[in-house]
């Protein structure tokens, strides 16, 4: 068909009130919408229709209810259930059969994109076809080139994700694919300015202008930027295209880029950097390289710092700084303080985005994990502290936003075999999404893996292929004897950690014996002599263990076990017997008390005077004067 009987098929279906949305004419006549997506220069049946004087909002459009079952013909709104309690069947081994299928109905579909506002969504290029389609995809890329936007893989992502997403799901072909069927050559938008569109004294210009308002010109205050076709300023993407970067761009025009606008640094000499940390340690501030870096001038600082003394803790004691100050003090013990801390990126513009904020140039993992803790989610965290739609996006840009996609994509990679050791989750940026977001919703790799029905000892490296440093059981044997000769460590934790650590003694005992205790019995010494603690392992496994997350629940446990006249004493907490220890409290009443588990005491009203000998008094205090 050419374009006059194109045309013609098209009226006569509008005077016989028939639908006119794509979905519905490939219903009933598949070979009119084939002809009008064959014609070349591209056409695209919303110029088909407007060609032939009919517009979007007089059309009548159809959409189905149902979908039908390939396997047995019947229809229903989601196919999902109905394929796995009726055919016994998973969806995706139905769309391998099927690849053409559909699972759900066009007007369940319609409620996600068509007459819907999805985000994020172009006011600028609303939706005119109920649902996507590949011709509509195709039709809607067409009406982004026709309204003169950029048409770059970033630039398109920005304006319009989904449709990204519906290229690669629907035509499962690439953008640049998609831009050569409509008659786009890709390449065209790969530099997006030409070299001759402005001279070195346009760029002058700009820049005297921006000055004269005070305006950020730094690198990535221009590139945040963008028009109402959400294009970045062409003079900044034709200087940096010109002079290879921002900062040759910049000295290329001669401008002082000491200054301020151009990110000047304030801390241009060692002095400088003594000064301001002089100024940190009067204000009683935080003095940890963290804490530092998560201050508006912060980074900079750090960075001098590390210029100028070779490393963070050299400049910290050129500055004298003492070592109580350099810890970490930022506990978020409470809501509020999560709060208060995004509030606090929020005014001084740090990124909001999952992977900038567990690994960014600005990270806090623990905000992430006190956010998903105390709030159930980073995004629900920076909703309640008030944030903007945009921050909102920000915070929700990441491909498993919620705990079933995280469990999802791990069920998913288990049963495609894939190794989920956290050694094999670095190389791909969806692996470092998933591994970020199961920190957050499960608190370590390892609860993820295990909520999603793997045992992680099944994958772990030493289990899989451990290093046979020792081959046969006589080898081992020999090493356990030569070690009790040499007075070094024969007791599991000795192997490990410590002086002389030998973990693969240990992991070639427990395949070739069974068990470390049994092959230091094969060696003709007893278990009992070498090992470091005493305990029942396996009664062990049923106690529950407690975490304490705020200095209020390590006060509280305190003074509950002085009542129940439970030791509350170091050693007995770290090493006495597994009835009465707690190292938990242990560890979180050093870690919320400025590292002293003597100050969570003294928090819970003991009396360390009477508490301690008075040997223990002594060298306590000893000790403090030597720091």
């Amino acid at each position: 068909m050419n374009r006059k009987q194109i045309i013609t098929a098209i009226r006569q279906r509008f005077a016989r009130r028939m639908a006119l949305n794509l979905s519905a004419v490939k219903r009933d006549d598949p070979k009119l919408v084939r002809s009008v997506y064959r014609i070349t220069p591209y056409w695209g049946w919303k110029s088909a229709l407007a060609d032939a004087g009919i517009t979007y909002d007089k059309i009548r459009v159809e959409v189905q209810e149902s979908v039908e079952c390939r396997l047995c013909g019947h229809r229903y709104k989601l196919l999902n259930g109905h394929l796995t309690n009726g055919h016994n069947t998973t969806p995706a081994e139905y769309l391998e059969e099927f690849p053409d299928a559909e699972l759900c109905s066009e007007s369940f579909r319609e409620g996600i994109t068509g007459r819907y506002i999805v985000s994020p969504h172009p006011e600028f290029l609303p939706h005119w076809e109920p649902i996507y389609t590949p011709e509509y995809i195709l039709d809607r890329l067409h009406g982004y080139a026709q309204g003169d936007f950029w048409l770059d893989f970033d630039t398109l992502s920005q304006m319009d994700g989904p449709l990204i997403g519906a290229i690669r799901d629907h035509l499962k072909i690439s953008l640049d694919d998609a831009l050569r069927q409509i008659g786009v050559e890709p390449a065209h938008y790969r530099g997006l300015v030409r070299d001759d569109d402005f001279t070195l004294k346009d760029f002058r210009e700009w820049l005297a202008h921006r000055e004269q308002q005070g305006l950020d010109t730094t690198l990535g205050a221009v590139f945040s930027e963008f028009d109402l076709k959400h294009r970045r300023p062409r003079l900044v993407v034709w200087a940096r295209r010109k002079f290879g970067n921002w900062r040759a761009a910049l000295e290329a025009a001669g401008v002082d880029l000491a200054k301020r606008v151009y990110g000047g640094h304030p801390f241009l000499t060692r002095q400088d950097v003594l000064k301001e940390i002089r100024r940190l340690q009067r204000a009683d501030s935080d003095m940890s390289h963290r804490a530092v870096n998560l201050t508006p001038m912060g980074s900079k600082l750090t960075s001098a710092g590390t210029r100028f003394f070779g490393n963070w803790e050299a400049a910290l004691n050129a500055a004298h700084v003492p070592k109580k100050q350099r810890q970490r003090r930022k506990p978020y013990e409470t809501a509020d303080d999560v709060l208060n801390a995004i509030c606090s990126r929020i005014e001084n513009q740090f990124s909001l985005i999952p992977h900038d904020v567990f690994t960014g140039t600005r990270p806090d993992i623990l905000l992430w994990k006190k956010s998903f803790e105390l709030f159930g989610s980073w995004r629900a965290a920076v909703k309640a502290a008030g944030a903007s739609t945009a921050q909102l996006r920000d915070a929700d840009k990441t491909m498993f936003a919620t705990q079933p996609k995280v469990i999802a994509e791990l069920k998913r990679r288990i049963k495609a075999g894939q190794v989920l050791a956290k050694s094999k989750m670095s190389s791909e940026d969806s692996d470092k999404q998933l591994y970020r977001m199961a920190i957050g919703y499960f608190g370590t790799w390892q609860t993820a893996v295990r909520a999603a029905g793997q045992d992680p000892k099944q994958y772990h490296e030493w289990n899989l292929n451990p290093p046979r440093k020792y081959l046969e059981k006589k080898d081992v044997v020999a090493a356990i004897r030569l070690r009790k000769r040499n007075r070094q460590a024969i007791n599991a934790r000795g192997l490990t950690n410590g002086e002389h650590p030998d973990a693969p003694l240990l992991y070639a005992a427990r395949i070739l014996f069974g068990g470390w205790p049994e092959a230091v019995q094969a060696a003709g010494l007893s278990y009992d002599s070498v090992a470091r603690k005493q305990q029942d392992y396996s009664a062990m496994k049923g106690r529950t263990y407690r975490r304490y997350s705020t200095r209020d629940e390590v006060v509280n446990e305190i003074k509950r076990r002085l009542k129940s006249k439970l030791p509350v004493k170091y050693r007995v907490l770290a090493h006495g017997d597994p009835n009465v220890r707690d190292n938990s409290l242990l560890i979180a009443g050093k870690k919320l008390f400025g590292g002293d588990w003597d100050n969570a005491l003294r928090a819970a009203g003991v009396d360390l005077s009477e508490f301690h000998p008075e040997w223990v008094v002594k060298r306590k205090a000893n000790k403090r004067k030597r720091n």
